[in-house]
């Protein structure tokens, strides 16, 4: 296990092929890192030829590089890549940013910011205060509590987002989204997959899907430019006339809430106070 001193905060700059990357802030100064084999000779041995290289950016913090070397060919070419977990304790507050092939990317805890891309695995992460962007093609992405933007990309993983402060975005193939609370616009677009929105409340929602269903909730006192549309499915809508505030009060909100073959549900978010 390697230990750094990291006392102006830390970009974790990760490179993996396959295994795991297993990320945990606690209060300190250091950053730590430890590599574990998963496999045997191959994974040994590209441990053996990480890079580890510390540098300083621009605004003080330090950069960690942690580049495990993938497989370029050889007899070791039709047996994928070298399993190896990475395991790393760092101050709250880094900066993720991640590149990996079939491992997946678990985060517990408070980052500034995170950028993630992976091949097959899945992404999953505590805690974003900043920025935060996440590519994966068949890999399921998970987040607590954004309080920024969040752009995710992904084929056919499933998309499940607690909270979001800032402005959403989620383009997915045949995956599922589901998010909790969407504080600012938002705009999801997925084909077979069905989306959820717990809470929304002002700016701009889009909510499209081919042939999914379209489930969104919308806080009281929110005033709603509602259109929603199905080509075969069912459309209903819980908001009437008496859920809109007095003239001139309260957030305003555009809702383009519409598919082709599912069903489209517009409601009140639950927790809101009962209708006078």
């Amino acid at each position: 296990m390697a230990t750094h001193n990291t006392p102006n905060g830390v970009v974790l700059d990760l490179r993996l092929g396959a295994g795991s990357i297993d990320i945990e802030t606690a209060e300190g100064d250091t950053t730590t890192v430890e590599l574990e084999p998963l496999g045997g000779d191959e994974s040994r041995a590209a441990i053996e030829a990480t890079t580890e290289e510390l540098t300083i950016d621009r605004d003080g913090r330090t950069r960690l590089r942690v580049h495990v070397p993938r497989n370029k060919g050889g007899l070791f070419r039709f047996r994928g890549e070298p399993a190896v977990g990475m395991r790393i304790v760092a101050p709250p507050g880094a900066d993720l940013q991640a590149t990996v092939v079939s491992a997946d990317i678990s985060a517990r805890g408070t980052l500034r910011a995170a950028t993630a891309k992976t091949v097959a695995g899945d992404i999953s992460l505590g805690e974003v205060t900043g920025a935060t962007e996440l590519k994966t093609v068949s890999g399921d992405v998970r987040c607590g509590d954004a309080a920024a933007s969040m752009h995710v990309d992904t084929v056919s993983g499933d998309v499940w987002l607690e909270r979001v402060a800032g402005d959403l975005a989620v383009k997915t193939v045949s995956g599922d989204v589901r998010t909790g609370a969407a504080g600012s616009s938002a705009d999801v677009a997925t084909v077979s997959g069905d989306i959820g929105v717990a809470s929304v409340r002002q700016g701009e929602a889009k909510l499209q899907s081919l042939s999914g269903d379209v489930d969104v909730a919308v806080e009281r006192g929110t005033r709603v430019y509602l259109d929603a549309s199905t080509l075969s499915g069912d459309a209903a809508s819980d908001l009437h006339l008496q859920d809109a505030p007095a003239a001139g009060d309260g957030p305003e909100l555009t809702l383009n809430a519409s598919t082709k073959s599912g069903d489209v549900r517009i409601r009140r978010a639950a927790g809101t106070a009962a209708e006078s």
